[in-house]
C-alpha cells in the first residue's frame, strides 16, 4: 500500500520536493469528514467504528510516516528521483572529458598573421627624364599597356634645334677665322699661340654640339621594359620635366609576389621556405579562399619605424606565389593586380588546439603583468 501510494505521488509531482505539513493536513481533512453532509450521505453505509474520524486520522498519520521523512521541522519530503539528475550529470562530465581529449589531441597550424602587398618580382620602375625640358606630346594613357623601346612622351625639340643651328653657324665663323690665322701665322703677321687658341675654341665648339645632339636624341622617352604605365605626370604638351623626379612608372608584367612586413616579436620561427596563406583583402578568403605560397626571403635586419604609414619596427619579407591567379570553387579565376592589399598566414608547426590556448592565456597574464 505504501508503496503504490508513493508512486501516484510521484506521478503527480515528479520534479518537485514536496513538503506536507501533517498538523494541517489532518485537520483540514478533519473538517472535511466532520460536515454533517458527508456524514448523512454516507449514514447506515458503514461501520460506525470504521469511520471514526479519530481512527481515519491516525491510520493516515501512520501511512504518511511509512512513506515519508520527517524533517526537523516535522514536514514530511518527498524525495524526486535520482535517475536524471545522474543521467544529466554523467552526460556533462563525459561531454567535458571529450571536449578536453579533443583538444589535447587535434592539431592544427600554429600561424604568424603579416600584411603586405602584391607586387612584381623586378619592382616598379620608375621612368625619369635624361635632361631637363618641356613636353609637346603625350602618347600614352594611364593604364596603357606598353612594350618595350615603345615612345612614351616627346619633349619639345624647338630649344634644342635652335642651339644647334647657333652652334653649327659659331662652328663655320670660327673655321673661317682659323683658316685666317693660318695665313698670317705663315706671314709671321700673327703668332702661333693665336693660331693654336683659336683651335682650341673650335674644339669646344664642337663638343658642344655633340652634347647638344646628344641631348636631341633624348627627346624621345621610352619604355625601359614591357609592362603597365602607372602613375603617369604630364597629361598633354606644357608640362615642364625636371631629372630629379618620375615622370611615370612601369609595372612589369612578371609574376606576383607578395612582400609583408613581420612582427619583430614573431619572427623568431618563421624561416625561409616556411608554406603560407594568402588571402587577398579585396576577395574575402571565406568566399574566394587563397593562395598558396612558400617564404623565399626574409630582411637580414627590421626596417626603422615610419610614422607617415603608422608602421613601427618590422622585418620585410617575400612570398613566393603558387599560383597568378584566384581560382575558385565553380572553376572561374580572378586575375591578380599589383598593389593589392593582402593578409598573409605563415604555417609555423604543428600544435594542439589545448597548446594554443594555453598559449594565449600566457600571453594575456604577461600583458596584465608589464601594465602593472
Amino acid at each position: 500500500m505504501d508503496n503504490k501510494l508513493l508512486k501516484k505521488i510521484s506521478k503527480i509531482n515528479k520534479n518537485f520536493i514536496v513538503k506536507i505539513n501533517p498538523n494541517q493536513f489532518i485537520t483540514s481533512f478533519k473538517g472535511k469528514v466532520n460536515s454533517k453532509h458527508l456524514i448523512q450521505k454516507f449514514n447506515g453505509k458503514f461501520n460506525s467504528n470504521l469511520f471514526d474520524p479519530i481512527l481515519l486520522f491516525q491510520l493516515l498519520q501512520d501511512k504518511v510516516n511509512n512513506f515519508g521523512r520527517i524533517s526537523n521541522n516535522n514536514h514530511v519530503i518527498l524525495s524526486q528521483s535520482k535517475f536524471w539528475a545522474r543521467t544529466i550529470t554523467w552526460f556533462i562530465m563525459g561531454s567535458a572529458g571529450f571536449a578536453v581529449t579533443w583538444l589535447a589531441v587535434a592539431e592544427t597550424d600554429e600561424v604568424v598573421i603579416a600584411a603586405g602587398k602584391l607586387q612584381p618580382k623586378g619592382g616598379v620602375i620608375d621612368v625619369q627624364m635624361p635632361i631637363e625640358g618641356v613636353t609637346s606630346k603625350v602618347l600614352v594613357n594611364e593604364g596603357d599597356s606598353v612594350k618595350k623601346d615603345q615612345i612614351l612622351i616627346l619633349l619639345d625639340t624647338q630649344i634644342t634645334e635652335s642651339r644647334n643651328n647657333s652652334l653649327q653657324k659659331n662652328l663655320e665663323l670660327n673655321n673661317i677665322i682659323a683658316k685666317k690665322l693660318s695665313l698670317l701665322v705663315k706671314e709671321g703677321a700673327v703668332s702661333e699661340l693665336q693660331y693654336l687658341q683659336q683651335q682650341e675654341k673650335i674644339e669646344d665648339i664642337k663638343q658642344r654640339i655633340a652634347t647638344n645632339r646628344v641631348q636631341m636624341s633624348y627627346q624621345e622617352i621610352i619604355s625601359p621594359i614591357d609592362g603597365i604605365v602607372f602613375d603617369l605626370k604630364p597629361k598633354g604638351p606644357g608640362y615642364v620635366a625636371s631629372t630629379s623626379e618620375p615622370v611615370l612608372k612601369i609595372v612589369p608584367k612578371d609574376n606576383l609576389l607578395a612582400k609583408i612586413d613581420i612582427d619583430p616579436r614573431k619572427i623568431g620561427f618563421v624561416k625561409v621556405g616556411k608554406n603560407a596563406d594568402i588571402s587577398i583583402d579585396s576577395f574575402p578568403a571565406s568566399d574566394f579562399g587563397v593562395i598558396e605560397g612558400t617564404v623565399t626571403s626574409i630582411g637580414s635586419d627590421a626596417l626603422p619605424p615610419n610614422p607617415t604609414e603608422r608602421k613601427g619596427f618590422r622585418f620585410p619579407a617575400k612570398i613566393t606565389l603558387k599560383n597568378q591567379v584566384l581560382k575558385l570553387k565553380s572553376g572561374k579565376t580572378l586575375p591578380l593586380q599589383a598593389g593589392m592589399s593582402l593578409t598573409a598566414n605563415i604555417k609555423l608547426r604543428k600544435v594542439t588546439y589545448l597548446q594554443l590556448l594555453l598559449k594565449k592565456f600566457s600571453d594575456k597574464a604577461d600583458s596584465l603583468k608589464s601594465l602593472n
